[in-house]
């Protein structure tokens, strides 16, 4: 995290993670309950840093059609079909709603304003697939919700799931999902703030979070390992300190 808050990333409920390491510009917290976390490449989270480099600072934003699309509804019970469309990428405005079963093709998918929810009974599910949110657009996956995304492995928008505006400071973004939803990607809205309130990324998920504030609550149990899956990391800068 990138926010000079002391609770720039924070721990609270029955919260457990495991990644390779905290890195926080602020400070770090377990705000109550039973919040436990492991850390498998650092022996403690690092705090009081300086600001990391943005591991995706060169990614260009998507050419955003001048026209909004919708998804139309199905037979009860049916699965939708979602494609971006011959050039690749498709809008929504003002929020997408999905409460059914969805599947979209890759590409890139713009939110532009509104939320972006899933409800407590959607099951989502797209492989090499970018949704950008832009327009003060939120994200709000409801906790039943199934998900299941994967980021492309080619091209501008490698290794993003989700892609924020740069601009759209101040928008929450909640993350909730059932025990066996991934997101096999990157989690990249620098300027939001970002909520985990249930599980998600399964076993052995591979998901980053890049965000101006990260805040784990709920039951969220999360592991995640990305090593040898060619996404970016972060380089964060060295902290210095007096030993022995």
């Amino acid at each position: 995290s990138n926010s000079i808050a002391p609770d720039a990333i924070s721990l609270g409920g029955s919260t457990d993670v495991e990644v390779p390491c905290f890195n926080s510009v602020g400070g770090f917290e377990i705000s109550g309950g039973s919040a436990d976390y492991e850390l498998t490449g650092c022996i403690a989270p690092r705090v009081d840093l300086p600001r990391s480099l943005d591991p995706y600072a060169d990614v260009p934003p998507p050419f955003i059609p001048s026209t909004c699309s919708n998804i139309p509804g199905g037979p009860p019970g049916a699965t939708t079909t979602v494609s971006a469309g011959a050039g690749g990428v498709k809008r929504f405005c003002n929020g997408l709603n999905l409460t059914g079963d969805y599947v979209f093709e890759p590409g890139v998918y713009v939110i532009d304003g509104g939320q972006f929810r899933a409800g407590g009974q959607a099951r989502i599910a797209g492989d090499g697939v970018t949704f950008y949110t832009t327009g003060g657009a939120r994200v709000a996956f409801n906790g039943g919700a199934n998900i299941n995304l994967t980021a492309p492995t080619t091209g501008d928008y490698a290794g993003l799931v989700f892609f924020g505006d740069r601009d759209d400071y101040g928008e929450n973004h909640t993350f909730n999902g059932t025990a066996d939803s991934t997101i096999t990607g990157a989690i990249y809205l620098p300027a939001g703030d970002i909520s985990f309130q249930g599980d998600f990324s399964g076993d052995n998920g591979c998901m980053q979070l890049v965000g101006n504030t990260v805040a784990f609550g709920g039951n969220a149990n999360i592991s995640t390992d990305c090593s040898g899956t060619g996404i970016d990391y972060a380089e964060v800068p060295g902290d210095v300190r007096l030993v022995e």
